[in-house]
């Protein structure tokens, strides 16, 4: 797959080196994609703006198709040659398609990690025991990612007040809105939504008392499902 990162980068100056009559429109216009293509590929591959990265790829595609539309309608004011269609072609299929294929072949559709800065640090009193990265669920429609951290209170400290410390904590202190499960034990959960446009997604979190401390699952879904629940 690496070999295709230098091709992305060429194939914009291919493309106009054949579309333009001009050497200095076919250099300005060359070069304008070139930075095109060096952002869509630096937020494709979260280099930069990985909280927005798949938005603003977007707008680097559409610019990029507009930009080529604009450059296209000046040269076609005279005589086509063959090669200059080739090029036209080529670049409006360097700009379209490669947009449809970044999510589900190269990059995959979309996923976003639950950090544990979501709930973390905690306060002195409750300690962390373990803060694993579960990964994601690729088996549906929909990409599941999670993240499950073990929490212990003070020694001596019953196992339902630390769910109760956790749950004051993330309320009072981080905003978070939770409500009670229907699931045995002590518990909560609570959701709501991060990203903008294409970035948005839905991050939940729940408390679960269990042995010797409390539970905390963070779970994010990707914006596709966003609109799913109730």
């Amino acid at each position: 797959m690496i070999f295709l990162k230098p091709l992305l980068l060429l194939i914009p100056i291919s493309a106009w080196a054949l579309m333009t009559r001009r050497t200095r429109l076919g250099w300005a216009a060359g070069g304008l994609v070139l930075v095109a293509a060096g952002a869509a590929l630096a937020l494709a591959e979260q280099w930069i703006a990985a909280t927005e990265r798949y938005t603003l790829l977007v707008m680097v595609v559409y610019a990029t198709v507009l930009a080529l539309g604009m450059a296209a309608a000046v040269e076609l004011r005279r005589p086509f040659p063959a090669r200059q269609v080739i090029g036209l072609l080529l670049a409006i299929c360097y700009a379209v398609v490669p947009f449809g294929m970044a999510f589900f072949l190269f990059f995959g559709e979309p996923d976003f990690r639950p950090s544990s800065s979501e709930v973390l640090p905690l306060p002195a009193r409750l300690a962390v025991v373990s803060d694993r990265d579960d990964g994601c669920d690729h088996t549906s429609l929909h990409n599941d990612c999670g993240r499950e951290i073990q929490v212990r209170g003070a020694s001596g400290q019953p196992d339902g007040d630390v769910a109760l410390q956790l749950l004051d904590y993330l309320t009072r202190q981080r905003g978070w809105r939770l409500d009670p499960t229907q699931v045995g034990g002590p518990g909560w959960t609570g959701c709501h939504e991060e990203g903008r446009m294409l970035d948005r997604h839905e991050v939940c979190v729940t408390i679960t008392g269990v042995a010797g401390g409390a539970r905390l699952d963070v779970d994010a879904d990707n914006y596709l499902d966003a609109d799913d629940e109730p």
